[in-house]
């Protein structure tokens, strides 16, 4: 069995973003706002897509049980459509 890394996004259901290729996120890496867990890279604009699973590469959300000095240790990510972006479907109040 493969060993998933924490943080990595592995399921992206928002599939109007430019980033997503087949329901996988093929953004380079992946930050998550402050404000609410706003995916920062969701985009319906051209993008060069990567070609490895992208990890969290920062959560600004304090209060997700996952968030560990602002990185995130969730098992795996989720990312889902919200009101026109992408929200982290993984969040959880600590």
């Amino acid at each position: 069995m493969a060993k998933v890394l924490e943080g990595h996004v592995l399921t992206c259901s928002a599939l109007d973003c430019s980033y997503n290729d087949e329901r996988c996120c093929s953004a380079p890496n992946v930050e998550v706002g402050s404000d609410h867990p706003k995916c920062d890279m969701y985009t319906t604009a051209p993008v060069e897509r990567s070609s490895i699973e992208p990890m969290i590469s920062g959560c600004a959300i304090s209060e997700c049980a996952f968030n560990t000095s602002d990185d995130c240790r969730a098992a795996a990510v989720t990312m889902m459509p919200h009101s026109g972006h992408a929200d982290c479907g993984t969040f959880r109040t600590a």
